[in-house]
């Protein structure tokens, strides 16, 4: 890290301190006049996607927080600015860098749960609990309760979607409605069904307005020879079945299938190796520095950034039309 930039002068002068790095930026503009080769763009939600075509356009590569945008005309300025540079974008969707997940992609890419043709998702939270809510810092309130659908929507289809290896090419979604009414857009819970031009279909649920513990990374799949079925509370565990490997209704800890932990993971220090969803974060921003020392293709893309977040910001638009399915842009 070689540079800080932030509008806050006295946060940008006391991160420098802290970890001697040696530039400090109050403005973008001076930042990537400067020479520096990459940029993180860790601003508020709304600005993800100008930030991240100004430091395009500006010769940086980039990688960018979630969602890739809040609006489709935001999303499709993003994906022309990337398309027509030769520089990277990488979207810095940590959700698929958790410990579990990282065993589970290589266990299915060695074939075990055979073709996987449908997945699940969960993000609920309860900002109930939020001090001042709902009055809430306000571009979270305007992005997360003032729209319906799911807009904040990549941390639980990414790592799925992923795994799926297919573009969405369709989205539904229905609300529940208010209860209790805030006022908010926002329905207390949302469902989302999606599917890929080759019928494989993908489950989502969310809601910021649930009264219930929080649940941030509830994932599970079927395929043909085999299912998965993430931990749901705290103490709970992840379960596999496999065809011919346990049991007959038998369900085995995801644990047993250590052994599929890719090597990258013992970069990490034991102390900060957790089944979270920051456990895996330091391998995304490894990732992201090799792909642009060594000259290769990152592992989240435009495609795949612009494909989650646009299912996200259309969700909203099928709750509008009742339900309706709508069309994905293919990306």
């Amino acid at each position: 890290v070689t540079a800080i930039c932030d509008m806050n002068h006295e946060a940008a002068d006391a991160v420098c301190k802290e970890h001697n790095i040696k530039n400090v930026y109050y403005d973008m503009d001076e930042m990537l006049a400067s020479d520096v080769d990459a940029v993180v763009i860790a601003t508020p939600i709304p600005m993800h996607a100008e930030h991240a075509v100004k430091a395009i356009r500006a010769g940086k590569h980039v990688l960018s927080e979630v969602t890739a945008a809040t609006t489709m005309d935001g999303l499709n300025q993003l994906v022309e600015a990337v398309r027509a540079s030769d520089k990277k974008y990488m979207l810095a969707e940590n959700y698929c860098y958790i410990r579990p997940w990282t065993i589970l992609k290589n266990m299915v890419a060695d074939g075990l749960f055979g073709d996987i043709y449908y997945a699940e998702g969960d993000f609920l939270m309860d900002f109930q609990l939020r001090p001042n809510f709902p009055d809430v810092q306000p571009w979270r309130k305007e992005i997360y309760l003032n729209h319906q659908g799911h807009p904040y929507i990549t941390h639980s289809l990414g790592p799925i979607a992923q795994l799926i290896g297919e573009p969405i090419a369709s989205v539904t979604c229905m609300g529940c409605g208010h209860y209790p009414d805030y006022g908010l857009k926002a329905d207390n819970t949302c469902v989302l069904t999606m599917q890929t031009n080759t019928g494989k279909l993908l489950r989502l649920r969310h809601g910021f307005v649930c009264t219930r513990p929080d649940i941030y990374t509830y994932y599970g799949f079927q395929g043909t020879k085999g299912a998965y079925e993430g931990a749901r509370y705290a103490g709970d565990r992840h379960r596999v079945y496999i065809k011919g490997v346990c049991k007959q209704e038998e369900w085995r800890d995801l644990e047993e299938f250590a052994e599929y932990l890719p090597p990258m993971w013992n970069k990490i220090p034991k102390e900060e190796q957790e089944e979270g969803w920051n456990g895996g974060t330091l391998l995304l921003l490894d990732e992201f520095a090799q792909c642009v020392v060594e000259d290769r293709p990152v592992p989240i893309g435009i495609s795949q950034a612009a494909n989650w977040t646009a299912c996200g910001l259309l969700s909203e638009r099928s709750v509008q039309r009742g339900g309706a399915v709508v069309e994905v842009p293919s990306y």
